[in-house]
């Protein structure tokens, strides 16, 4: 989303990096069209189900036509507009990936602008089990020494901080991270999340604390407190 494009076709260098650092890089083709200024953003592209998304639309005040909008990739408009909007909100219900596609036509029907931005919506759930994953993963690795590959599930802050402890711990870490305790509760939003983990530290008595997890600018969730 929001790449500078000249007209024509353009070809972009997709790069995505996994938790654990491994660089996948794929080229795709995009063509732009001229606009004549026209430009539509969103003000968020990742969000929980029925996340409601608003799309700023600038260079078509004084545009005598229409804007379309559809919201779900499937090539039929959901919605069609006087072309003069200065934005237009919409709710994405279910989760998943939409591509949309904006057009704005001119008073003849002519498209002179088109744009395609896509939505990540996600449910509680998958949010939850996303999380507890990077949790879950990180003790494993710890359990086997492998203190490097576990730091990786960590914010660099947080990294900076824990590498030193675990390290400390020697021989004793296995026996630390059985005791991390598990998941109890948990509050979402973005970009960050908190779960609460319940540790017992005698028979029947249970000490709870806060782990804290944040979106880093790659995309990629990593624990930043503990």
């Amino acid at each position: 989303n929001d790449i500078p494009l000249r007209l024509g076709a353009n070809a972009i260098p997709i790069t995505i990096k996994t938790q654990d650092g491994v660089t996948v890089t794929k080229n795709v083709t995009i063509s732009k069209v001229a606009g004549g200024g026209i430009h539509v953003t969103a003000d968020q592209t990742y969000g929980l189900q029925s996340a409601e998304v608003t799309f700023r639309i600038a260079g078509t005040e004084n545009l005598q036509g229409t804007i379309e909008f559809d919201l779900n990739g499937d090539g039929a408009p959901d919605f069609s507009g006087s072309a003069s909007e200065t934005f237009r909100t919409f709710t994405f219900s279910a989760p998943g990936y939409f591509r949309t596609r904006v057009i704005v036509r001119d008073i003849d029907s002519v498209e002179v602008y088109r744009t395609y931005i896509v939505i990540y919506t996600f449910s509680p759930n998958d949010q939850y089990q996303l999380l507890l994953n990077v949790f879950e993963t990180m003790k494993e690795r710890l359990k086997n020494g492998r203190i490097d590959e576990a730091c990786t599930a960590l914010s660099e802050i947080a990294a900076q901080k824990y590498r030193r402890v675990f390290v400390a711990l020697g021989a004793n870490l296995p026996n630390a991270v059985d005791g991390l305790g598990v998941f109890r509760a948990s509050t979402m939003s973005l970009p960050t999340s908190e779960f609460v983990l319940s540790q017992e530290n005698t028979p029947g008595k249970h000490t709870a604390y806060f782990l804290n997890f944040i979106r880093g600018h790659d995309g990629i969730w990593r624990i930043h407190g503990m």
